[in-house]
């Protein structure tokens, strides 16, 4: 049996993504339109629940929205965590289906990406 104090690592990031930090994706590019776009989704005139995330200037249609068929703000920078657009990424959402319905969900890593990434809009209302 060893006693002591745990010691510190010398170089911690070399334990991260090989030695590479690792940093969250875009979130426009790389979650919004890869993951929740398409014909039947979240882009376009006819987008689900009336929520384009593909046209320009998506975080105006977000921050501080109410959302159309469950309660709640779309994107709340104040409690991101009760955000629509983030309980809709949980296994188990408060309101309808899980997102993305037909593509794989989203990681851990990435769902903290876009809690990270609410919590750091605008409010309109501060």
């Amino acid at each position: 049996t060893f006693l002591g104090c745990p010691g510190e690592l010398e170089d911690p990031e070399r334990f991260l993504d090989g030695g590479v930090p690792v940093t969250c994706p875009d979130i426009y590019n790389d979650i919004f339109v890869k993951r929740c776009a398409g014909s039947i989704c979240h882009e376009g005139a006819n987008a689900a629940a009336g929520l384009d995330l593909v046209a320009p200037n998506v975080e105006s249609r977000l921050v501080d929205v109410p959302g159309r068929d469950c309660p709640g703000l779309l994107v709340d920078p104040v409690l991101p965590e009760t955000s629509l657009l983030y309980e809709k990424l949980l296994p188990l959402p408060n309101c309808g289906s899980p997102m993305p319905i037909g593509k794989p969900a989203l990681s851990g890593f990435e769902l903290e990406c876009v809690r990270e990434w609410i919590a750091s809009r605008t409010s309109a209302n501060p």
